[in-house]
C-alpha cells in the first residue's frame, strides 16, 4: 500500500491568472558540511496545452 503526499500549489506568475499555479514539494540537500532546504517543482502534467491550427 502507498501513503499519499499532497503538496501546495504556489502562484509562480501572476500573470497567467490560474495557469500560474505549480505544485511544489519541500525537500532538503544534505551533505557532510552544509543542509540546504528547497522547493521542488513536481511533473504533475501538463498545465496548459494548447494547440494551434494555421490554415
Amino acid at each position: 500500500m502507498s501513503s499519499v503526499e499532497q503538496f501546495p500549489f504556489v502562484n509562480a506568475d501572476t500573470t497567467l491568472g490560474e495557469a500560474g499555479f505549480r505544485p511544489y514539494m519541500p525537500i532538503q540537500l544534505v551533505s557532510q558540511q552544509c543542509l540546504i532546504t528547497a522547493s521542488a517543482l513536481l511533473d504533475a502534467g501538463a498545465t496548459v496545452n494548447v494547440s494551434n491550427i494555421f490554415t
